[in-house]
């Protein structure tokens, strides 16, 4: 049982070493952090000018579940597509740790990527369309779970093209695939024009997990490969 609790501590230990490492390597390469600002401010003032223009109010939250989505798709070079590109890849498998753990911890990576940028797009679309942000608890859990899944999608799009020539163009092509079923659950939610039914929240979370699950049963091939 003491060795089972060490083993336990020492991946939750590697876990925190990976993404704090990945964090560094982001704040030092902070021109990719501004390009995806850039694509947040920018958005946020089409979108606003939509809004204030066309008093299309309702579309405030259903536009951010399509800009996480292309966040996932920028995060998605800073994962496992970096570590091939910067000849790193075989240190990160060489990790005294299991593949699918490794996978773990690019996908909470990406994940603090995703979420924060999606907090300030938010922050942003407040400001341009001077309105008060009122969200309900179902689209703050849709926010976190929506997040997550989509963070989960960029690891594993980014471990299974980390090699290909043309991921320029796979990346965003299967992003969009593996998000286009949740992407109708988390608009139901947040649109109070779409009834949504009471499973939906439950739905969303089952999918993700589901997901989250199947990709990292894969990544291990992928990664051992």
């Amino acid at each position: 049982m003491g060795n089972s609790m060490s083993s336990d501590s020492n991946i939750i230990k590697q876990i925190y070493i990976n993404i704090r490492k990945d964090l560094t390597i982001e704040v030092r390469r902070g021109y990719e952090y501004l390009s995806s600002l850039a694509f947040i401010i920018a958005s946020s003032l089409v979108i606003s000018h939509i809004i204030t223009k066309f008093l299309r109010v309702e579309l405030f939250i259903p536009s951010l579940w399509i800009i996480i989505v292309f966040l996932g798709i920028f995060t998605t070079y800073s994962s496992f597509v970096r570590e091939v590109d910067k000849k790193t890849i075989y240190g990160v498998r060489l990790l005294p740790i299991p593949a699918p753990i490794i996978f773990l911890s690019k996908s909470l990576y990406t994940y603090i990527l995703v979420f924060t940028q999606s907090i300030v797009y938010l922050g942003f679309q407040t400001l341009f369309t001077m309105s008060t942000l009122k969200l309900s608890m179902d689209i703050v859990y849709t926010l976190i779970i929506f997040s997550l899944n989509i963070s989960i999608i960029a690891s594993f799009t980014s471990a299974l093209v980390m090699y290909s020539e043309g991921r320029s163009f796979l990346i965003p092509m299967l992003i969009f695939i593996f998000s286009l079923p949740i992407i109708p659950l988390a608009v139901a939610i947040s649109d109070p024009e779409i009834p949504a039914g009471p499973f939906d929240l439950p739905l969303l979370a089952m999918e993700t997990f589901t997901l989250f699950i199947t990709f990292t049963i894969l990544s291990e091939y992928l990664l051992e490969t």
